[in-house]
């Protein structure tokens, strides 16, 4: 094909292929805002036709930071330099995307966008496009060439030397596409040294003249009851990629473990939730945490730990659920250790239990450490002090003096002894 580079206005470049245009904005750091406003690239659009379209990873890996593939086309943008919960990247060695606009569609201009400060904010690619009925045509793409396959070259992107060497918010638009029902973006690390050298894409836009509103996600919501007693659901909306693990993999253990924590955790006149929801959102930063009865999981960080921590930290949070504590006067190290300590020593094998740093740590660490804690008061005081100390904070009754009454010794003290007992054992 025929090709033609000029640089025009900030950091612009234009490259012709034929009918179809490509052109390059980028701004640096400074001029970088999340409206990505650029002065010859349009700005994101949230009613183009990408709301149609279902991507489908073809070749390469998400990186394990990466939400699901789907925020490419959700309409909404990085809000920062460094942004990797709003930007899909590939780990390894870049990777194909195939976009299904589930009709052909005269497609005037497909957009990207990116943003970083260091080696993921250039955009290196090759879009391919593909009619409904186009000969040979080839979706799956892992190890054939889509020149090979019935896929027609709509342009190369390389936006490294219209950066001139500067990192920031990088816009592309590919003007006069033409008719097409799929897309293939080729993508390639931007920088072939760097362990980091792939980009940072927040959105792509997909343009026909024509506007479409963003359809209602389906809905993900499975429900589970539990001896006729408990109604669990599971709503895997927000993280839909999640829905089999969870089916699969998590059902059984919540099934087995919420009747068990209830058990665990009596105390006079209470009745445990019996009916919650356990979201996951692939929006939500961090982990976990439960609000009221219900819970919510980080689809990002559970995606990247199903064969790791995934599951425990459910448990962890079904604890939360039954404990319903509304006291202030409740302190977070205990009711937080009380957690991990059912998640650690009693779900959890044998050898993932947590160690303490007797140098640096305290019965009041929280979390492992205070779980660690009150499995030595169970080795020496017998289970019936979890239930106790579950049922003083329940019913609003914990002070500093709990610890004496229940075992004729201070906090402190029995720290101690956890600590000179450890140096036997």
């Amino acid at each position: 094909m025929r090709s033609l580079l000029c640089i025009t206005g900030l950091l612009a470049a234009s490259v012709a292929y034929g009918e179809t245009m490509v052109t390059v904005d980028v701004l640096d750091a400074a001029a970088a805002k999340p409206r990505f406003k650029f002065e010859n690239v349009p700005a994101p659009s949230p009613t183009d036709a990408g709301n149609l379209a279902t991507l489908t990873l073809v070749d390469g890996r998400r990186d394990p930071s990466s939400p699901a593939i789907g925020t490419l086309t959700d309409g909404a943008t990085s809000d920062s330099p460094d942004d990797p919960a709003h930007s899909f990247f590939f780990g390894g060695d870049g990777g194909r995307v195939l976009v299904d606009l589930g009709k052909e569609l005269d497609i005037e201009q497909v957009s990207s966008y990116s943003w970083h400060p260091s080696d993921r904010a250039p955009q290196v690619y090759t879009l391919w496009g593909a009619a409904e009925d186009a000969q040979g045509l080839n979706l799956a793409l892992s190890d054939a060439e889509p020149a090979e396959s019935g896929w027609t070259k709509i342009a190369d992107v390389d936006t490294r030397e219209a950066a001139d060497g500067k990192r920031g918010q990088t816009g592309v638009s590919i003007d006069g596409v033409g008719k097409f029902r799929y897309l293939l973006f080729d993508i390639q690390k931007s920088d072939e040294r760097s362990p980091y050298g792939n980009t940072f894409f927040t959105e792509i836009d997909i343009v026909d003249g024509n506007e479409y509103a963003k359809a209602e996600p389906p809905s993900n919501v499975d429900s589970m009851e539990i001896d006729g007693k408990y109604e669990i659901f599971f709503d895997t909306t927000g993280a839909p990629e999640l829905r089999g693990w969870v089916n699969e993999e998590l059902k059984p253990v919540v099934r087995a473990w919420y009747p068990k924590i209830v058990k665990m955790l009596p105390s006079e006149g209470f009745d445990a939730p019996t009916k919650f929801t356990i979201y996951f959102r692939n929006s939500m930063d961090g982990i976990a945490h439960t609000e009221g009865v219900n819970v919510y999981c980080g689809g990002v960080w559970f995606s990247r730990n199903l064969d790791g921590e995934a599951k425990g930290a459910v448990v962890h949070e079904l604890v939360h659920v039954v404990q319903q504590y509304n006291s202030p006067r409740n302190p977070v190290w205990l009711y937080e250790g009380l957690c991990d300590y059912i998640r650690w020593f009693k779900y959890e094998p044998a050898d993932q239990r947590p160690r303490v740093n007797f140098a640096k740590d305290n019965y009041n660490g929280s979390y492992k450490i205070t779980a660690s804690f009150l499995n030595y008061l169970v080795s020496q005081k017998g289970e019936e002090i979890i239930p106790k100390l579950n049922a003083i904070m329940r019913e609003d009754r914990y002070n500093d003096d709990v610890w004496k009454e229940l075992t004729g010794k201070t906090a402190a003290e029995l720290w101690a002894d956890f600590e000179e007992s450890s140096k036997k054992s």
